[in-house]
């Protein structure tokens, strides 16, 4: 019996998703702009730290660059999530952080939007500029280029509605976070079936031959509150991200 119950739990956290094995870097002490990969000119890393800051103190918007070498064999909305997460990007309240990835060698990237920016910054707006600005020139490998003309399109468009910063956009659908969710009710609801259906199957296997009770154990659940230090003045301000954006190859 308890290795049926064994089994079946394992079988359950096979089919549920692995977010928690990815490994996210600490941030950079500027925040805003963290090329990991190396592909930013200098200007471009000046320029996106200065124009993010300046956004971030006079709106509580928060739009971060990060580029890395490689996912590690992660799918990009998974990391980018939880990134997103680990760096708490946006306002705790305003739910205003947007997080624009680039992976290098798997040549993917993803924009991943706050809650309080989906509203200016829907899913289809997104892969517009996804579209025009960014993945033309990454595909020719012009990674600063790419990378430069997405942000500021991307600014370009929280800039020119400060005002509806922060403002819940009208429920239209599921971000990846509701799929989550449901992927893990579903493992639970099919690992029950499976266990009755079984139970039913072989009674004698479910005869409990030891009246001693069952031990419960302590089921200490790893916190992930994403407080990730980058050691400088800068940090994210506890912002969450409900799956919005757009991804991509190139």
């Amino acid at each position: 019996m308890k290795k049926l119950i064994l089994a079946v739990l394992a079988a359950l956290f096979i089919v549920a998703p692995v977010s928690a094995a990815v490994v996210i870097p600490p941030h950079t002490e500027q925040f805003y702009v963290n090329d990991f990969a190396n592909v930013l000119s200098s200007e471009t890393r000046d320029k996106i730290f200065e124009t993010s800051r300046k956004l971030d103190s006079e709106t509580g918007a928060q739009i971060v660059v990060a580029t890395i070498e490689s996912l590690d064999g992660s799918d990009i909305e998974t990391y980018a999530n939880k990134m997103f997460r680990d760096w708490r990007l946006g306002d705790s309240e305003k739910n205003s952080g947007l997080l624009l990835l680039v992976s290098r060698d798997d040549r993917r990237m993803r924009i991943e939007v706050g809650y309080g920016l989906e509203g200016i910054l829907p899913d289809g707006k997104v892969g517009r500029i996804r579209d025009e600005y960014i993945t033309p020139a990454l595909r020719e490998d012009k990674w600063d280029l790419g990378i430069s003309r997405g942000y500021d399109a991307l600014y370009d468009v929280i800039d020119q509605n400060r005002d509806e910063i922060g403002r819940k956009p009208a429920a239209t659908g599921f971000g990846m976070t509701d799929w989550i969710v449901i992927s893990v009710i579903a493992a639970i609801v099919l690992g029950i079936i499976a266990l009755a259906i079984y139970a039913r199957r072989h009674p004698e296997k479910f005869k409990d031959s030891s009246p001693s009770g069952s031990s419960s154990g302590s089921g200490g659940s790893s916190s992930s509150s994403g407080s990730s230090s980058g050691g400088g003045g800068f940090s994210g301000g506890g912002g969450s991200s409900g799956g919005g954006g757009a991804s991509g190859s190139f």
